[in-house]
């Protein structure tokens, strides 16, 4: 699952936005049945989103800022980060 994230990611294809961010969303119920991605799967998701540059993924990297587990929230901490030092040094 961490391999396919990743690949979602290198496509660069806006359309894989949709399902990395929802494994980034959890609700109490998915947590009840234990259908949640594992947290590793949630960082590469994270980390993926980061690469595609759109609003999905965007919108969701800005929730995983305040997501339940401290690794997501530091990996979209740190891609935000590098998202922003990539465009000043475009602009």
């Amino acid at each position: 699952k961490i391999d396919v994230c990743v690949a979602l990611g290198r496509t660069a294809d806006e359309r894989a936005a949709v399902p990395l961010a929802r494994l980034l969303q959890s609700s109490w119920w998915s947590r009840l049945l234990r259908r949640d991605p594992s947290d590793d799967v949630r960082v590469a998701a994270t980390w993926a989103l980061g690469a595609l540059h759109c609003d999905v993924a965007l919108e969701a990297l800005e929730a995983a800022l305040d997501d339940r587990d401290p690794e997501v929230r530091r990996a979209a901490a740190a891609v935000r980060v590098f998202s922003e030092e990539a465009g000043g040094a475009d602009g």
